[in-house]
């Protein structure tokens, strides 16, 4: 009877072990499919990222425009002022 017990056991034991297999592979499968379906996206990156860098520029440069146009009307007003 302890024989088929502890064999009862260990059956249990490597039906657990088998299970996480099983679920490890599965979850590799989908790690290697989030992998495929990611790397287009990987790769497209340094384009998105330059691309960011030239519209941060070019927001920089209307930026200072639009700061000496406010300090250059601020300086027009101030000369209208009566002295």
């Amino acid at each position: 009877m302890e024989c088929s017990a502890l064999a009862a056991a260990q059956l249990a034991r490597l039906d657990a072990s088998q299970q996480e297999l099983l679920e490890a592979l599965r979850l590799a499968r989908l790690d290697r499919q989030q992998l495929a379906e990611a790397e287009p996206l990987l790769a497209a990156l340094p384009a998105y990222t330059r691309k960011l860098e030239q519209l941060r520029a070019r927001i920089d440069a209307v930026s200072a425009r639009t700061a000496s146009m406010r300090l250059r009307s601020a300086e027009l007003a101030a000369e209208r002022l009566p002295k």
